[in-house]
């Protein structure tokens, strides 16, 4: 078909609005075409007749000759080519999984040194690819921050060199839900028990402004450990400004959804946001309960479908009727399973499945907590508030204490009053959830469309400005006011953004003091958070006045020990750490161990972000057998720890790996990296700032491994990622441009490694006015880079800086990272002719590696090869001969423990050759000198320095 390319935008829509319509009345839709869409009809008749038989509401489930016939109509064409091994992107091709008239779906891993596996879906984009691949770029951040245990992971999204787009999924193994729950003949506890997950994973892609908008049981996969996982978020719909707006992704699936499991504003074309998901939810949930959907249908089309959800009277589950089959695998007869659904859980399915959205669940929460208020024999609020009702509820929960207690009349005493406080607890509860709901629905509805335009507004911006209406929404609703205040608080601080909220914090604290409710659990809660917020902006006074203030107050309201202690010792530890105090900040995060261990054991989560301070302050005085001692349980109590989240664990194993990164272990490093990078990827995103600190620890150990190639590409994925996030860290994309640019020393390309860690090291030079440890590293890497650009003058001023600076840190005399700069300085003064200064700081090196790491150490054994290598040059034939032997012993231990082909093996030829010649054995010396270039060569694609310069 010879169709302009801005043509095609409307095409697909008029084959999207035909292909809704039941197959007759498709041609005469046609036919009945105007104006601009009149020049249309002929190619839209074409692909009629060619797809008749495509639904686009299904992605996976079309035949393969409808495919078939699609991909012959030449749209297609891109996917020719595809074949297992096949490269798209990063990915390689294992297996086709999935075919349908939309697209195709492989089985592919990535190609890269991670490796994963994924569900790489491959969409036919015809003319439309290059636009479409483009898009997917730009809104694959978006859709990837939906990182919950529950939702498969958008991991990626983009264009291969041939143009075909593809979405890189997380692949799932399972069943839909509703066919797990039958093969498993789970009763109906257990099936609203995993509902739940269901719920609790939509109600979080609310809270970050996704709209699924196609929720069905074959979008919910259910794995063999009985996880659910929601699928297909690549098609949700974001909200914008209010409104839901389409992304590529949607406009190019069409309407993408499921009739069965629509909702009426959805079937009518209305306006569809959160209330939809909640009608599609509501449809699953009273299918897992009865076996079959609400709507018995006059005749089998989807014409009386779409009738039916939008005029017919929903029955209840109990009045349905149930199969004898249907009821057996729920685990009883068909009398019992309508007695089971009798009552709360009618009341609930109607009210999820109200036509209007006003009058379903104002948002999944609410709909979750009406289902655990079942299962804990709670009164439902969308039960109808009687006393008689609420009593009987009480009484269902307290079996054992009514019948073995008072009289009649007594016990009905007791109910009675017992219902009159729950009846009233109700009501406060209902008068909050009602406001919340008003809050939720002014941050989701259009308040205004016009003021969008069509622009894709991000989560953090839509938060933005929900936050800012929060005191004129809930004026009315101090109580609900404050609690949300902190609530955002949290949201922006787990976003690493405290400028952000510390405003809210301000506001949660004046109004808990004018409610007078500055005594109890919220308001400590929001001093920790504020204590948080002044220890980033580096107000180490204010912070300690905020840990005194909470400490005091915790122990007046609620004695010692209490929760909280433990965190507020910990608050004045951090800042006595950032001021350069460990020693000091070691003694207090000691105490606050102690105290939370007693308040709630080791077995919670405060114990073990304490726990985890003092490796970290075990990290920064040079302590790494502690430090690594100290991670090793941190990583392994996170897994007994009540409401241990697998994030925790994570970051437990990155500190692990840095502790054995600074024992110079890199092999162990390597292993804890490699295995948490990739579930860092899928939980928190690539662009979150513990899974960018974990792939630059990588990319460094890579370096160390001598795999730089791997390192480089592993870090310019990384430095890519932290300059794209939504709200850059200009320091944490300095640092890791100055990781980067170690991995360009090693690699020889000294040059690349100057134009990034200088403008680095000019930003944190004007950022902090006292030595730190980035800051310092960030000036020694400059100074080698400058080494192997032959600037060596340069170089030495640079390096005695570092030296110098860092020196001034505590715990300088014992960190391995001082000799790192000592050895680098005396590589300086040996190309600059100063040998005996060379000398003397490669022996003081030497010296805190033997101490630090032991004299077997492979840091140890580098540090001698070069202390060797400089005395080597000495004119006294006695030390030069000493020195020989020193770099034979040190060479001999290098081979065994590096791996083969790095950079310092290559290197080591070239010493050796150096040493070699100044004992005049020339010829072996030409010989040596040809086979550590050749080597040097093959490592790093790059020819050495004509003068040797240290070895790495």
């Amino acid at each position: 078909m010879n169709i302009p390319a801005a043509d095609w935008p409307r095409l697909f829509k008029l084959l999207d609005t035909a292909l809704e319509l039941e197959e007759p009345a498709r041609a005469t839709w046609v036919e009945q075409l105007a104006g601009d869409e009149a020049a249309l009809k002929s190619p839209l008749l074409e692909l009629l007749a060619q797809h008749a038989k495509i639904e686009t509401a299904e992605f996976l489930a079309q035949p393969a000759q409808a495919a078939a016939a699609f991909m012959a109509s030449g749209i297609a064409d891109s996917q020719e080519t595809l074949r297992p091994d096949a490269i798209i992107g990063q990915y390689k091709l294992l297996r086709e999984i999935g075919r349908g008239g939309m697209g195709t779906v492989w089985l592919a891993e990535r190609a890269d040194y991670i490796k994963r596996q994924v569900a790489l879906k491959l969409p036919y984009a015809g003319p439309l690819q290059s636009q479409l691949a483009a898009r997917f770029s730009r809104e694959r951040d978006i859709l990837a921050a939906l990182t919950h245990p529950s939702i498969a992971r958008l991991y990626d999204a983009g264009a291969a060199e041939s143009g075909q787009p593809f979405l890189a999924m997380e692949y799932v193994e399972g069943k839909p839900i509703n066919e797990y729950c039958d093969e498993h003949k789970l009763d109906i506890r257990k099936r609203i028990e995993l509902f739940l997950q269901v719920l609790r994973a939509v109600q979080y892609a609310h809270a970050n402004l996704v709209v699924h908008r196609d929720l069905k049981p074959n979008n919910i996969l259910v794995t063999s450990d009985g996880q659910a996982k929601l699928l297909d978020f690549g098609i949700a719909k974001l909200v914008s400004e209010g409104e839901i707006n389409e992304t590529a992704l949607t406009q190019f699936g069409g309407r993408a959804l499921t009739p069965d499991y629509a909702s009426p504003e959805q079937i009518a074309g209305g306006t569809i946001n959160t209330g939809s998901d909640v009608y599609s939810l509501g449809v699953m949930f009273f299918e897992l309960l009865t076996g079959q959907r609400p709507y018995k249908l006059k005749r089998d089309s989807r014409g009386a479908l779409e009738d039916a959800i939008l005029h017919a009277q929903t029955p209840q589950p109990s009045h349905v009727a149930i199969s004898d089959e249907a009821a057996a695998v729920r685990g009883c007869s068909g009398d019992k399973l309508r007695k089971q659904l009798a009552g709360d859980l009618d009341v609930v399915a109607l009210k999820a499945l109200k036509k209007s959205q006003l009058e379903r669940y104002a948002t999944v929460d609410a709909f979750a907590q009406d289902i655990e208020r079942y299962l804990n024999n709670q009164p439902v609020l969308a039960q109808a508030d009687s006393a008689w009702y609420r009593a009987r509820k009480f009484v269902a929960r307290n079996k054992v204490i009514v019948a073995a207690t008072l009289a009649v009349m007594m016990a009905l005493l007791a109910g009675l009053l017992s219902t009159s406080w729950q009846a009233q607890r109700a009501r406060v509860e209902a008068q909050r959830a009602q406001a919340v709901r008003g809050f939720l629905v002014k941050l989701f509805s259009a308040s205004n469309p016009e003021e969008a335009r069509g622009k894709v507004i991000s989560a953090r911006e839509l938060l933005d400005r929900g936050a800012q209406n929060l005191d004129k929404e809930l004026s009315d609703q101090p109580d609900v006011l404050a609690d949300l205040h902190r609530e955002v608080a949290a949201i922006y601080l787990n976003m690493g953004l405290s400028l952000s909220a510390k405003p809210h914090i301000d506001r949660a604290l004046h109004l808990y003091k004018s409610l007078h409710r500055d005594d109890g659990a919220d308001y400590l809660d929001t001093l920790v958070q504020l204590a948080e917020v002044q220890l980033e902006e580096a107000q180490y006074d204010d912070t300690r006045a905020t840990n005194r203030e909470g400490a005091e107050l915790a122990r007046r309201n609620f004695g010692e020990p209490n929760r909280w202690q433990g965190l507020f010792l910990a608050g004045f530890a951090s800042a006595e750490m950032e001021q350069g105090r460990p020693k000091d900040a070691e003694k207090l995060i000691l105490q606050a161990l102690d105290a939370q261990r007693s308040a709630t054991t080791e077995m919670s989560r405060d114990y073990m972000t304490i726990l985890t301070m003092l490796g970290d302050i075990y990290l920064n005085t040079g302590e790494y057998p502690k430090a690594r001692d100290t991670f090793i349980k941190a990583k392994a109590l996170a897994k007994t720890v009540p409401q241990h989240e697998v994030t925790d664990g994570l970051v437990c194993a990155y500190d692990l790996a840095r502790a054995l990164y600074n024992l110079r272990d890199y092999a162990g490093a390597k292993q804890e990296l490699i295995e948490a990078l990739p579930v860092f990827d899928q939980y928190v995103g690539p662009q979150h700032d513990r899974t960018i600190n974990t792939r630059g620890l990588l990319a460094l150990t890579l370096t160390e491994l001598g795999d730089v190639a791997a390192a480089i590409q592993v870090q310019s994925d990384n430095v890519r990622y932290a300059s794209e996030r939504s709200t850059v860290d200009e320091e944490a994309l300095q640092i890791q441009k100055t990781t980067l640019a170690r991995t360009f020393i090693v690699a020889g390309r000294y040059a690349d490694a100057v134009a990034l860690v200088k403008p680095a090291l000019a930003f944190l030079d004007n950022k902090y006015s006292s030595p730190t440890r980035s800051r310092e590293r960030a000036r020694w890497l400059l100074g080698r880079a400058e080494l192997g650009t032959g600037a060596y003058r340069e170089a030495v001023q640079t390096l005695e800086q570092a030296v110098q600076n860092a020196s001034q840190i505590q715990g300088a005399a014992s960190n391995p990272g001082i000799a790192d700069m000592k050895l680098s300085l005396s590589a300086g003064y040996r190309l600059v002719g100063r040998y005996a200064d060379a000398v003397s700081q490669a022996e003081a090196a030497c010296v805190i590696y033997q101490l630090v790491l032991g004299t077997e150490s492979v840091a140890t054994a580098r540090c001698n090869a070069q202390l060797a290598f400089v005395r080597s040059s000495s004119r006294d034939k006695q030390a030069s001969a000493q020195a020989a032997e020193l770099f034979d012993e040190a060479r001999n231990l290098l081979a065994t423990q590096l791996p083969p082909g790095s950079v310092a093996l290559a290197e080591l030829t070239i010493m050796e050759s150096e040493i070699v010649r100044a004992k005049g054995q020339a010829q072996l010396a030409l010989q040596l000198t040809r086979q550590g270039r050749e080597a040097y060569q093959k490592a790093t694609g790059r020819s050495p320095p004509d003068l040797f310069i240290e070895l790495h």
